[in-house]
């Protein structure tokens, strides 16, 4: 009997260099110029066709190895981050502005959530390598001061599995003015 536990010991502990844990991680950092960056490349190098017409109005710009975040306030993100094993399926839309969802390729086993402009290091997240979905629900959109530094927009970003690198606006906000 103990055998047999220490195989199944074996057999887990072995697996999990590509099992997914499910984690939350809170956002509380200042960016510029309202955008963040998700990358999986420490060495990826920002391109000026991130931000074109389509890209602004899906707040969100994406390539292979980078996404790039577009906010309502200018400075302070706060918000979390979630690690799911699998897509949530479970959420009601009405609680958020705007949902937008992009691919990544994880390459070196990391994410890294960075600031604007300077690219500092704001949270790394331990995964296996492959092709991730991140979905990005923002909220509290409207009212934001675009002056201010500290505004009351929230971002929750969940990160899941995927097979494609494509982007999808699932809700779009548009400001009435």
């Amino acid at each position: 009997m103990k055998y047999i536990f220490f195989l199944l010991t074996l057999i887990a502990c072995h697996n999990t260099n590509n099992m997914i844990i499910p984690k939350k991680y809170k956002l509380d950092f200042d960016t510029f110029y309202n955008q963040f960056y998700i990358v999986s490349d420490l060495n990826w190098e920002y391109s000026d066709n991130m931000w074109n017409d389509k890209n602004f109005k899906d707040r969100m710009g994406i390539s292979e190895y980078f996404i790039n975040v577009r906010t309502e306030t200018y400075g302070h993100i706060k918000g979390f981050v979630k690690i799911l094993n699998k897509e949530n399926k479970n959420y009601n839309s009405a609680d958020y502005d705007h949902i937008v969802e992009g691919g990544i390729r994880v390459i070196h086993h990391k994410i890294y959530i960075t600031n604007c402009p300077d690219g500092f290091l704001e949270k790394q997240i331990s995964l296996p390598n492959g092709i991730y979905r991140v979905r990005v629900y923002s909220k509290n959109l409207i009212g934001v001061n675009k002056d201010l530094m500290d505004n009351h927009d929230y971002y929750i970003i969940e990160i899941f599995p995927g097979n494609t690198l494509n982007k999808k606006v699932i809700k779009r906000f548009e400001l009435i003015q």
